[in-house]
């Protein structure tokens, strides 16, 4: 258990770091949305569906098509951001938004007051 926590956590500080960084250094460019596609999960609650939106855009005379979370009509410009160091990662800028930060600094928190109670637990059991 406690080797999954600390996976958990590791895998929560990657994805607040890379959002941090596509925010605070990604680049804004015009895209064209081309095609959606959605992918429907089920779970033990019920069903959920996903959708993608594969878009191109231009950076400095290269062109590029990826795909993005959110479902966008054909022919649509949007705004979306892109690494400068990398112009094919490329991401929706609702993804890397506060709301998404803070869902994961909360989740951040959990997994570290887990962590914080798994080693008290063990402390705790260790003593009698």
């Amino acid at each position: 258990m406690f080797a999954f926590l600390l996976f958990w956590n590791g895998v929560v500080i990657h994805g607040l770091v890379s959002d941090l960084s596509f925010r605070n250094d990604g680049a804004h460019t015009t895209a064209v949305a081309l095609s959606t596609r959605s992918e429907t999960w089920q779970d033990e609650d019920g069903s959920y569906t996903v959708h993608f939106t594969k878009v191109g855009y231009t950076v400095d005379g290269e062109k590029y098509v990826r795909e993005i979370s959110g479902s966008f009509e054909e022919g649509r410009r949007l705004d979306v951001l892109y690494d400068r160091g990398n112009p094919g990662e490329v991401r929706n800028p609702s993804d890397v938004g506060i709301g998404s930060i803070i869902g994961g600094v909360v989740f951040l928190i959990f997994g570290i007051g887990m962590l914080g109670f798994l080693v008290s637990f063990v402390r705790d059991w260790r003593s009698f």
